[in-house]
């Protein structure tokens, strides 16, 4: 036997990796298996065994490649996908983006409440330059009154 080859039971052959337990990693990705049966009149027969449904023919191997041999049927279920996803994201748009009136109307309400607060500011603003401007004219008329005066000594 070569080194690092044990013996089984039965006297098969086994590595050093089966003896200590380790296995290889198995994936379940696998689509399609192909395997040859050999009968007595040494003829060849391909067997196909299918893992995955048949009514979704889009399947992507490792790199997210498409592995279909029926390209044409995996391509109108990816367009089905997508349609649904557009058909969703459009119905949630919907759902969340009001209707045009709907925002005519906000804007008509903000630009109701925006001109209200100036008015509201602007007679404010009003009432004190008047107020101000009555002071200068009373600071005008008492210099007005010392000036007759100081003339008038």
């Amino acid at each position: 036997m070569k080194e690092g080859v044990t013996a089984r039971a039965g006297g098969t052959p086994m590595t050093a990796k089966a003896a200590f337990g380790i296995r290889a990693k198995v994936t379940r990705r696998v689509t399609k298996a192909t395997s040859v049966m050999a009968t007595t009149s040494n003829v060849t027969d391909r067997v196909e065994t299918t893992l995955k449904d048949k009514k979704d023919p889009y399947i992507t191997g490792r790199r997210g490649r498409i592995k279909s041999k029926d390209m044409v049927a995996s391509i109108e279920a990816y367009l089905e996908r997508m349609e649904r996803v557009v058909a969703n994201i459009g119905m949630q748009l919907e759902d969340e983006i009001p209707s045009s009136a709907t925002l005519e109307a906000a804007v008509e309400d903000l630009r109701g409440k925006a001109l209200g607060a100036l008015n509201s500011m602007a007679d404010t603003l009003r009432q004190e330059f008047q107020r101000k401007l009555d002071q200068v004219f009373a600071e005008l008329a008492s210099f007005h009154d010392e000036m007759k005066e100081m003339k008038g000594n």
